[in-house]
């Protein structure tokens, strides 16, 4: 009589033993599949903006000067940063006066990083210091560097500028987007909410 309690008890600790493992073991895969399935979407949403830079970019390029295109993106919440290098023709970092070829690098929180090259087509970016991630409006366009046309990547204008990011001393952000859009300072008020000057 020991003897089949004793079994049986055995019997049920393997069971409930062997069916704990595979609970566990399937908890565990899920969580894995699903953290990999979020870097795995993230990863795509930024190769179809980075697609869509890249492309537009050479599109204006040669398009010319006030060419411009505004791309609908949907950013991860795991970005931390857009930059865009300019490179000379012997590969060292230059600025869109001087540089041939660029590359918009997208780098994450966990700081892997995402690279597009751009050839033949000199950028810069202007991106505000509280971008953040989700659904926004990036603008590609063409504008000039003394004689040389370049193209800019940028957030839209006043998107979430204070009153001291926006005053119209040399240098400011107010008078750097005069340049590459005639009328922004008179217009920035107005149209964005706050004021220039």
């Amino acid at each position: 009589m020991k003897h089949r309690k004793a079994q049986a008890a055995m019997d049920y600790l393997l069971t409930v033993g062997f069916a704990m493992l595979i609970i566990v073991s399937a908890f565990g895969l899920f969580i894995s599949v699903s953290q990999r399935s979020q870097k795995q979407i993230s990863q795509e949403r930024i190769n179809i903006v980075g697609r869509a830079i890249q492309e537009n970019a050479n599109l204006v390029y040669f398009q010319g000067e006030d060419s411009r295109i505004t791309i609908d993106a949907d950013l991860p919440d795991n970005l931390m940063d857009i930059s865009v290098f300019c490179y000379n023709n012997n590969g060292s970092l230059g600025d869109v006066k001087t540089c041939i070829n660029s590359e918009i690098v997208f780098t994450f929180n966990d700081l892997s990083e995402r690279v597009f090259l751009l050839k033949n087509v000199p950028m810069d970016e202007l991106i505000s210091s509280d971008f953040l991630a989700g659904s926004k409006k990036l603008q590609v366009l063409v504008t000039k560097s003394g004689d040389r046309d370049f193209v800019l990547l940028t957030d839209m204008p006043g998107v979430g500028y204070s009153y001291e990011q926006c005053s119209t001393a040399e240098g400011s952000y107010c008078d750097v987007m005069e340049n590459v859009m005639p009328g922004f300072k008179s217009s920035c008020c107005n149209s964005y909410g706050f004021c220039c000057g």
